[in-house]
């Protein structure tokens, strides 16, 4: 299944910014947000809501789609890879990204605790240390007593903190470790010992907190970018504690976010055929039909068996045809868009000679979307296969030659039961301790040539269709012409007439010539 989600940006081009989709009910299992066939970062918050880490959201409207269904599928949720600072405190034990000053700072539970030593009158902070700009910081937890807090660094020796009470202080003159002179510029709720989501936007010398949703309060600050931590006061007892934290984009006016209906995307096979009868050595078609009602098919892989082992075939969008190495070869193949959400696999296959002879082909089809999700569907076929073959038109010419003679035997293969030439296939000649190799032409046609023996007599040849198992006698008689004289009168006298007679006549079968 899938759902589309539009994204419209009314302000300037956004990169790397994070979206909150609010998904229909009954989506669960592992989901699969992609854009323009590219796989997004993504953070699941709890039961339907689900963060978007978006590429590049020009202004306008801009398209995803969230697959899931795919039992199969591994979870991929990750705030670390999803937010510009992420920390679930529940499995992130270490404190590695943060900087501590005073105060008693660990992971316990799976929750970040924070509790004042009340060792001196100062302030303990616990803050990540590397500097955000225009950010939204959020967090789960609570704080408590009146000095607990929330802290935004601006400077090395000035912060804005936002209390638990939550009265807020601004700018301190005295520094970051001990309190001085203070404004208070308002309150944000009262320290009820519960947890809440909290949230912080600073941008643009603006900070604005928010409570469970809530805008509590806003206030200046002298800069847009700063250091994100929590704070508390040494001199009386407090503490915070927080199962996660983190920063994402902010931007303003934020993206709108809608979510269509759900959608059955995955592929569909809905048919398969094969050119029947089908000729070993020739090629014929494999012809699959599919559904893609998204448009987003992804890979078809195409297994053809009924053979002495299954050859696969198969296409993508990354690496095009391809084709294992088995007992049928791939001549051609084409991906073809019928009409819009249905297209069509063709595959021009040919069974090589060396095959296991079959009585027919069976197919089985498996197509898989960019999210992994994929549709199967299998057909006995009843594809007739033609491997019987048998040789027309057979000679040997001349059939009678001399010594050294050039000798050619040509003929035809044909399939038994069709008007079909037998192409691909080998012809060997054996005979006289030699043999001689030629292979049928899309007629069927072949043709072997070879010299005479020298011995005079005759010569057997077997002649084999070699893939096909037919075989075939020829012979041959390799002659000379011999001179042979007679005279009628062996002591002529002078004046009589004497007669010579010459023959000429064939050494092996004494023909005359």
């Amino acid at each position: 299944m899938r759902v589309e989600v539009s994204i419209e940006n009314p302000g300037p081009p956004l990169r790397d910014h994070q979206v909150l989709v609010e998904l229909p009910r009954g989506v669960a299992g592992a989901l699969r947000p992609v854009m323009d066939g590219e796989l997004l970062s993504y953070w699941r918050e709890g039961v339907g809501r689900l963060w978007v880490k978006v590429p590049y959201l020009p202004r306008g409207v801009s398209t995803l789609h969230v697959y899931w269904g795919n039992v199969e599928a591994e979870e991929l949720s990750s705030g670390e890879a999803t937010f510009n600072f992420f920390q679930d405190f529940s499995y992130m034990e270490g404190l590695e990204a943060w900087s501590q000053v005073g105060g008693s700072w660990a992971v316990r539970e799976g929750r970040l605790v924070g509790s004042s030593l009340r060792a001196r009158e100062g302030w303990d902070l616990l803050y990540v240390g590397r500097a955000f700009e225009s950010q939204v910081f959020e967090w789960y937890g609570r704080f408590r007593g009146t000095y607990a807090g929330v802290a935004f660094i601006v400077g090395r020796d000035s912060f804005y903190y936002v209390m638990a009470r939550i009265p807020l202080y601004g700018d301190f003159a005295y520094g970051i470790y001990r309190a001085g002179w203070s404004v208070e510029l308002g309150a944000a709720g009262a320290s009820d010992e519960g947890f809440h989501l909290y949230r912080l936007e600073v941008a643009e010398g603006v900070a604005s907190l928010y409570v469970d949703g809530v805008k509590q309060l806003a206030f200046n600050v002298s800069r847009g970018a700063g250091c994100f931590g929590f704070i508390l006061w040494d001199g009386v007892e407090g503490g915070v504690e927080v199962c996660w934290v983190r920063a994402r984009g902010y931007a303003e006016p934020e993206p709108t976010v809608r979510v269509g209906a759900l959608e059955d995307h995955r592929p569909t096979v809905v048919g398969a055929s094969m050119q029947s009868p089908t000729f070993v050595g020739r090629g014929f078609w494999v012809n699959v039909t599919l559904e893609d009602r998204a448009e987003d098919l992804s890979r078809v892989e195409v297994v053809v068996s009924g053979l002495g082992e299954a050859t696969v075939v198969s296409w993508s969008v990354e690496e095009g045809f391809r084709a294992s190495p088995g007992l049928a070869s791939l001549l051609d193949a084409r991906l073809r868009r019928l009409e819009p959400g249905r297209v069509e696999l063709c595959l021009k296959l040919a069974l090589r000679w060396r095959a296991v002879a079959p009585t027919g082909l069976d197919v089985a089809v498996t197509a898989l979307d960019r999210a992994g999700l994929s549709s199967s569907a299998y057909y006995a076929s009843a594809v007739a296969v033609a491997s019987e073959v048998y040789v027309r038109g057979l000679s040997m010419r001349p059939s009678h030659c001399h010594p050294g003679q050039l000798v050619n035997v040509t003929g035809y293969a044909f399939f038994k039961g069709y008007d079909v030439p037998a192409e691909g296939l080998e012809v060997v000649l054996e005979g006289g301790g030699l043999n001689y190799t030629a292979r049928t032409d899309g007629r069927g046609f072949f043709s072997l040539a070879f010299k005479a023996p020298g011995e005079v007599g005759e010569h057997a040849y077997r002649l084999r269709l070699k893939e096909a198992g037919v075989e075939a006698a020829l012979s041959l008689i390799v002659d000379r012409v011999v001179l042979s004289w007679s005279v009628d009168r062996e002591e002529p006298k002078a004046g009589e007439a004497v007669t010579f007679t010459v023959l000429l006549s064939y050494e092996y079968d004494r023909k005359p010539v």
